[in-house]
């Protein structure tokens, strides 16, 4: 029998972010972009490396240019240069300009120091460090050069080290080589440098103010809580997360609303739990994006603060996805087509009172090589749902549970719009469903098992 825990789960989660409300009288910018996981690929014409080591970045632009590789890539791929100018153009062209962007991580291509090590095997330590750290700065001068002034609040990925995925490890040289060129070259000023640089250097984040606006905007670390992290982190968790509980705070006593950036969603990894199903759809124990205990004090803190969070973003997955704790979690398509996902991102609209009240989904078809990046879709038309966007996806959660043309809707937009290498089936779909507000393993286990003999929630206006 399916279990009422579940259920009453879902509709505590739903009540919760219905009733968000924020508390800033301050106008903010209008329209916000929301990009993540580049993963630029610097290797991907391989005739050029030795002449990027050798080149200082500003000639890197003219160097990828000479290259006889033109067109974008395909899906399963990085992102290469020509991708990367079709995303600049793209933000280049968004009118009317907005004043902030958000930036949800992953910089760097998977395995970067293992390639750089096999085109480059006599070459030491320090020379990959450079390479990696001039990438960087080529990224961020590109997506700079696309947006004027427009400050690019950001957060950390997985492959943002000079280690393997989730190598960064507290005071990391990653961190101090890298403070200068994200503050100057993303946040351009908008934070307070003396604030930014401490926290930064030492574990990933930083707070910082909106121009203009009462808004804060909080670049979280999510790294150090995944599983994955290595040990010697666990001082640095509890640090970071009374940090944020301190911060949190003190927005609240000023009246200040607050947005959260941050690469690892809560919840379960819903890609490989939903590759794990059994014959009948069930599973044993789903995988988790974060560590049990720093997860739930995440969780915790937010739902303390939910008057004071009015948006929060993450990356991480590459699809085009939502989660709904105290507060939802907007995902952030993946530039990168590597899951088999089109590269996508998303331009959000807001209140003056920073609240997010809808968005168009992007993406670019890699099917046709002269593409650009167009619109896909339009939440609100999409769905038939208006008003503020916390509460229209929490009217969502249970029209996907019930009625088949906003379930297949959103699986045919989940890669933005096209099957991601781990595709959502009919039988792994309770996974995805599940998993967008049961964000603790027992109680994705319990709905995803459960899930044909439940009665699905009734839909809600």
């Amino acid at each position: 029998m399916f279990s009422m825990r579940s259920v009453a789960a879902l509709l505590v989660v739903a009540s919760l972010v219905a009733g968000c409300s924020s508390s800033s009288s301050s106008p903010p910018p209008q329209t916000v972009i929301a990009i993540s996981d580049v993963h630029f690929d610097p290797f991907y014409d391989r005739s050029l490396f030795a002449s990027l080591q050798a080149a200082p970045v500003t000639e890197w632009a003219g160097l990828f240019a000479s290259s006889t590789i033109t067109d974008p890539g395909t899906w399963g791929g990085l992102t290469n240069y020509p991708l990367l100018q079709r995303m600049t153009a793209a933000l280049r062209t968004q009118q009317p300009r907005p004043a902030l962007v958000v930036f949800g991580g992953d910089i760097l291509a998977q395995d970067f120091a293992s390639i750089f090590h096999f085109l480059a095997p006599t070459q030491d330590e320090a020379a990959m460090k450079a390479f990696a750290l001039k990438t960087v700065t080529f990224v961020v001068q590109q997506i700079r050069a696309s947006l004027g002034t427009t400050p690019v609040y950001f957060t950390l990925g997985n492959w943002d080290s000079y280690a393997d995925s989730f190598g960064l490890l507290p005071n990391d040289p990653f961190l101090a080589d890298t403070a200068a060129v994200l503050y100057d070259g993303f946040l351009a000023g908008a934070a307070d440098r003396v604030t930014f640089e401490p926290t930064y250097r030492a574990g990933g984040y930083y707070a910082a103010d909106v121009p203009g606006s009462s808004l804060v905007v909080v670049g979280l670390n999510t790294i150090f809580l995944a599983p994955q992290s290595p040990s010697g982190t666990e001082a640095a968790v509890t640090q970071e997360l009374g940090w944020l509980d301190a911060t949190l705070d003190a927005a609240r006593a000023s009246g200040r609303p607050v947005w959260l950036v941050t690469h690892v969603p809560p919840g379960g990894d819903l890609a490989t739990t939903g590759s794990d199903v059994d014959p009948q759809g069930h599973i044993t124990q789903p995988t988790m994006m974060l560590q049990a205990g720093p997860q739930d004090q995440l969780l915790a803190i937010l739902a303390a603060h939910r008057d004071v969070v009015t948006a929060a973003f993450t990356g991480h997955t590459h699809m085009d996805e939502y989660r709904l704790a105290a507060i939802s979690l907007q995902g952030i398509p993946g530039v990168t087509p590597l899951l088999g996902n089109s590269p996508g991102f998303k331009t959000f609209t807001i209140s003056p009172d920073t609240t997010l009240q809808d968005y168009v989904s992007w993406t670019l078809d890699l099917g046709n090589p002269s593409a650009s990046f167009q619109p896909y879709y339009t939440f609100s038309t999409a769905y038939g749902l208006a008003g503020p966007l916390a509460s229209s996806l929490t009217a969502l959660l249970p029209q996907l549970r019930s009625v088949p043309g906003m379930q297949a809707g959103y699986r045919d937009r989940y890669g933005s719009g096209h099957a991601p290498s781990k595709p959502i089936t009919d039988l792994n779909w309770p996974v995805y469903w599940c998993g967008i507000a049961l964000l603790g393993p027992d109680g994705l286990t319990d709905c995803v098992n459960n899930f044909q003999e439940s009665t699905p929630a009734p839909p809600r206006a």
